[in-house]
């Protein structure tokens, strides 16, 4: 039992966006290797419950439990070592089920996540990831009715399965730059909005991973949106305890816990003045997890340098 307790643990502490870009990168270049040696085993097909677990914990709030990891898993590998175990022509259709019923799910999962700024490379890695399982679907219905059945055209499985890993690996690549970018961007942002920066080479990279973890948290989740948003839900989000977030915040950030809330709330209630005109002062108020609008109106002029009022006539 405690073994399980301590892997939950470690589960709830490694699902998140980078770190599942980065295992799915990994397993591309194995099924490079495996390709090179000619292995006749698809560790891609391990990525598949990795990118399920993740996108039910976006949508969902649903952390991955250390059974129902080994559950998925223990399929995954079954699947891959089908084909060696029983080479024939017609158990690729067990692998065409396989990934056909992660992929109906996984959509229905991603359906559930909000599209709001904050998720946009999720949405967009979840989304080009179920196109590559529709390519994998095709590709391989295509050499079954057209190889097996009909006749050899000239092209084997095996180009087509490097191409289709090398697209993913590059994609992967894109997205983890792309995503640092982001995040550089915005830890250099933060300043202008009245939370000082200390400079890199005084931090240790200790404080530096903390440091990441919490202004990733508030990029990439919208749960601080929530009028009870607290600094306990925050330390269970990112997977510290209270004193070391707070430490962070007070002393690395130069903030405060309901400042720094209150500067990630304005950003998305500049975000909402920019996009939905239809939307009242006081329904921004409620969405942003503001108790009050004179506190709204407060922080708002503070970060921004004017009312929300003067903002949006500005802009429109």
């Amino acid at each position: 039992m405690k073994l399980i307790k301590t892997f939950d643990g470690f589960l709830r502490g490694h699902f998140n966006f980078e770190s599942i870009v980065k295992s799915v990168l990994a397993l591309s270049v194995i099924q490079l290797i495996a390709i090179g040696l000619g292995l006749n085993l698809d560790f891609s097909l391990l990525t598949i419950p990795l990118l399920y677990f993740f996108t039910r914990k976006t949508a969902r709030k649903v952390e991955p439990s250390a059974v129902a990891f080994f559950a998925h898993y223990s399929l995954a590998v079954l699947v891959i070592l089908l084909p060696s175990l029983f080479p024939s022509k017609f158990i690729g259709t067990v692998v065409f089920a396989y990934v056909l019923t992660y992929l109906m799910v996984l959509y229905k999962e991603m359906k559930s996540i909000p599209s709001s700024s904050s998720n946009q490379s999720v949405l967009g890695f979840i989304g080009f990831f179920c196109n590559y399982l529709i390519a994998r679907l095709i590709v391989r219905a295509i050499f079954f009715v057209v190889l097996y059945i009909f006749a050899d055209f000239g092209v084997e499985y095996v180009f087509i399965q490097t191409g289709l890993v090398v697209t993913v690996l590059l994609f992967c690549l894109f997205t983890l730059l792309n995503y640092n970018d982001k995040t550089n961007e915005i830890l250099v942002q933060i300043p202008t909005l009245g939370v000082s920066k200390i400079e890199g080479n005084a931090l240790t990279p200790r404080y530096e991973d903390k440091e990441r973890v919490i202004i990733t948290f508030f990029e990439t989740s919208d749960d601080f949106l929530a009028n009870s948003f607290s600094l306990e839900d925050l330390a269970d989000a990112v997977n510290l305890n209270k004193h070391e977030v707070s430490t962070v915040i007070n002393h690395q950030l130069n903030s405060s816990f309901y400042h720094m809330i209150a500067q990630y709330r304005i950003l998305h209630a500049k975000k909402l003045l920019q996009i939905r005109n239809n939307l009242t002062i006081e329904a921004i108020v409620e969405e942003c997890g503001f108790s009050s609008k004179s506190t709204f109106n407060k922080y708002f002029k503070l970060f921004v340098g004017k009312t929300p009022s003067v903002y949006r006539n500005q802009i429109v």
